[in-house]
């Protein structure tokens, strides 16, 4: 009777599981089809150009491309490490690097990378780890990144303002609609997209009339307009999302050498990753003078920004439009990160962006992509399989992180409190030893004094006699 039941409920998921596969194999033919598609047309009319720089490109600066993105890899996979040795000493670095590949794969192929966490959470519970301490982990990931990624834009902004004017509009031209939007107006409401997911969040948790003025008017307005589905559900999830904010910046509060040594590596990862431009266009005997490693950082930031925009799985289309838009300057050349001087140097420098495109986007999207595919697809775990969701809630993505969350609240704030206590019970008893230590200083130096002072008082006497 127990096999049946069983039994019937493996068939009755299964179609559903399936379901969840094919819905994961239509996204990633989607974002290879919008992603050659995008190339193509980039390369439109200069295939011949575009191959032959290729076919020129320097071997030597195409492996340090390849290095840069593998040390990316890495260094994410490492803070990936950091963050598991914190709750496990049985945790390995090859661990990490797993979920780093099925985190990527899963971002990659889900509209705005909605996936990836969730995968990485339910992967770290294959591999032993509590769901709650994973679900913690990723939290304080994504707060520090967040905080890097805005210092990085802040700093891009200050820095090269002036360029983003020199590079022009993108233009609309839909039929009887014709928009021209300059790029720096679309970089920033980029960057101000980025920074609204922390700096709403922080608000919000540390400031109560905005606070209630969030939950009270702003989602009963929403949900008159038709913007929010369910407003008691967006209250709901809102409460989850600023309570888990707190308890993890908390953490990361009480331990400051690990908060310093995650956003150094962040810091680090980020850099490195922005200057894959750069290293592509010397495999590509780039000739522009603007073409320098801060320009490449600073440059990538801004189409971070914009791509941001557009939550399509793997920002496909939009990335490489963008790509285009950013490091060639069709107007002036001369003034774009890329540029090869001659008799055309417009069409020379747009087949150089074509190609720099082309390469930037194999290694750092689609080789990525098809690695951490067959990491995904082969992938078994030997931890423990303590399963608190099966695979059809996760194909399905019904558990998302707000859900994770939410059901582990409680257990993750009541082991931050026991973590802070005993941590004070810790300073307590060192601060016990070190009053007994110096107690036993002044035991050991009050004869001396009682000497000194029997001397001084001898002395007086004989002062007295004489």
């Amino acid at each position: 009777m127990e096999d049946e039941k069983l039994s019937s409920q493996y068939f009755k998921e299964e179609p559903k599981k399936k379901s969840g596969v094919l819905k994961y194999t239509i996204y990633i033919i989607m974002v290879i089809v919008i992603t050659i598609a995008a190339i193509l047309i980039s390369m439109w009319g200069k295939f011949d150009t575009v191959f032959n720089l290729i076919g020129g490109a320097n071997f030597t600066w195409l492996l340090v491309s390849l290095l840069v993105m593998f040390i990316t890899i890495l260094i994410r996979a490492l803070i990936l490490f950091v963050f598991a040795r914190l709750y496990s000493r049985d945790y390995y670095f090859h661990q990490a690097l797993a979920v780093e590949s099925i985190g990527t794969f899963y971002s990659a192929v889900t509209p705005g990378a909605s996936g990836g966490q969730v995968m990485e959470a339910y992967t770290f519970q294959k591999q032993g780890l509590p769901v709650s301490n994973a679900v913690s982990m990723l939290a304080m990931y994504s707060i520090v990144f967040q905080i890097v990624l805005t210092v990085y834009g802040i700093v891009s902004f200050i820095v090269k303002f002036d360029f983003l004017n020199q590079i022009g509009y993108i233009t609309i031209d839909i039929g009887a609609l014709k928009l021209n939007i300059s790029i720096w107006v679309l970089t920033i409401i980029g960057f101000l997209l980025n920074v609204s997911v922390i700096l709403l969040v922080f608000l919000m948790a540390y400031w109560k009339s905005f606070h209630n003025f969030i939950m009270g008017p702003i989602i009963s307005l929403g949900y008159k307009l038709h913007i929010v589905r369910n407003a008691d559900q967006t209250r709901d999830d809102l409460r989850v999302q600023i309570e888990n904010f707190k308890i993890e910046l908390r953490r990361l509060f009480t331990n400051g050498p690990f908060t310093i040594l995650v956003t150094v590596l962040f810091t680090i990862m980020l850099f490195i990753r922005c200057t894959l431009p750069y290293f592509v266009g010397l495999a590509l005997h780039n000739e522009s003078t603007y073409a320098n490693i801060w320009d490449s950082v600073f440059l990538s930031n801004y189409h971070q920004m914009v791509t941001g925009l557009i939550p399509l799985p793997g920002s496909a289309g939009i990335s490489e439009y963008f790509f285009i838009e950013l490091f060639v300057n069709a107007n002036e050349p001369e003034l774009g990160f890329y540029y090869i001087s001659g008799a055309d140097a417009a069409a020379a420098s747009s087949a150089l962006g074509s190609a720099a495109l082309l390469i930037w986007r194999t290694i750092s999207f689609t080789l990525p992509l098809l690695v951490a595919g067959f990491v995904t697809a082969f992938y078994r775990t030997r931890g423990k399989h303590s399963m608190r969701f099966n695979d059809r809630e996760v194909y399905e993505n019904r558990k998302t992180m707000v859900e994770m969350r939410r059901e582990t609240m409680l257990e993750r704030q009541t082991m931050l409190d026991d973590m802070i206590h005993t941590s004070n019970l810790n300073r307590e008893v060192i601060r016990k030893k070190i009053n007994v230590f110096h107690k036993k200083e002044d035991r050991i130096r009050d004869p001396m004094r009682d000497n000194d002072e029997t001397r001084e008082i001898d002395i007086s006497r004989d002062d007295d006699d004489e």
